[in-house]
């Protein structure tokens, strides 16, 4: 489903009395790069911000399907993914179908990468025409210098390591899962021959993306279960990463989505975030928002995350 910036508090991806989050009307200003290019210009007498070296305990998780790079423009969908990083204070996003070459990504780190980095991920065989992964920093709130990246299916799925607060290390694994049963089930197999096959790999913290599939019928409407084999294939994988849904951990029994079909006849819950099993109790404000950006059919999900380091994060 397509929704304009206009339509945001409409609550069409949910039942009544979810517990889905609608933040208010997203119609975010700018001219392009304003603010945040590189090549900006301080005004006179304004002292320059020192860079920050360091990653804050308590930081925001996201993860959106963006479906396609779109325009250029002071509406690109990049404009848009810029400031909603900036007004959410999100850390961390894991976007998918960013159909995004090595030229794309350079354009939009020369006119954002003052605030943002961006590790990418193209298809091999069309890198602005299908599929594409990648995570996109913070500045603000991470350290990006020591960010590390493997490519597992190029396009499809891509491991980064970060450091976080205290010396910790976080492992994030972003997934863009095709559509077909047979090669979605076969896209968990292969994430999980590569962690095998790569000992020294350190297992991801967090997994997090667009899967093309559900485990429960409640999260399709209407109801119906998902391939066995794709359900079983992917079980395995968070059996041997140590990985739970967090969203439906925090929300047993609620009815939400994140997708809908252009006709309205069908919805699910297909973006999802895992985590750590040990990290559950450092975590909370799990939560489905509208971007606000035009010509998704995706809504964003969102958490808050935080290592050993600070206090168990309390509601909110």
């Amino acid at each position: 489903m397509s929704i304009g910036l206009q339509e945001v508090g409409k609550v069409s991806h949910s039942e009544k009395g979810s517990s889905c989050t609608l933040s208010g009307n997203m119609n975010y200003p700018g001219k392009q790069g304003e603010g945040t290019s590189d090549n900006s210009t301080q005004q006179k007498g304004q002292r320059a911000k020192p860079k920050k070296k360091w990653t804050r305990a308590g930081i925001t998780i996201t993860s959106l399907n963006i479906k396609g790079y779109g325009q250029s423009g002071q509406n690109s969908k990049w404009m848009h993914i810029n400031q909603i990083m900036h007004d959410k204070k999100i850390a961390v996003l894991s976007v998918q179908e960013t159909h995004m070459d090595e030229d794309r990504k350079d354009k939009i780190e020369h006119l954002f990468g003052q605030r943002l980095k961006i590790l990418a991920s193209a298809d091999a065989e069309s890198p602005t025409q299908r599929a594409g992964v990648a995570i996109v920093l913070n500045k603000s709130f991470l350290n990006v210098g020591t960010a590390m990246t493997k490519e597992i299916v190029p396009g499809w799925a891509m491991w980064v390591q970060l450091d976080w607060n205290g010396g910790d290390t976080l492992m994030i694994l972003v997934v863009y899962a095709p559509n077909a049963p047979t090669e979605n089930a076969s896209s968990w197999g292969k994430i999980t021959d590569y962690f095998v096959n790569h000992p020294r790999i350190k297992r991801p913290n967090v997994m997090m993306g667009d899967l093309n599939m559900v485990e429960d019928a409640i999260d399709r409407y209407s109801m119906h279960m998902d391939n066995r084999t794709q359900v079983q294939v992917l079980n395995n994988l968070k059996a041997d990463l140590h990985l739970v849904d967090g969203w439906r951990d925090a929300h047993p029994g609620t009815k939400c989505y994140t997708f809908q079909q252009l006709n309205g006849s069908s919805k699910s819950r297909i973006d999802r975030i895992y985590i750590k099993q040990n990290m559950k109790v450092k975590s909370d404000n799990w939560r489905m928002e509208h971007s606000g950006i035009v010509n998704t059919d995706h809504w964003m999900v969102l958490a808050k995350i935080s290592n050993g380091r600070g206090p168990a994060i309390g509601k909110g």
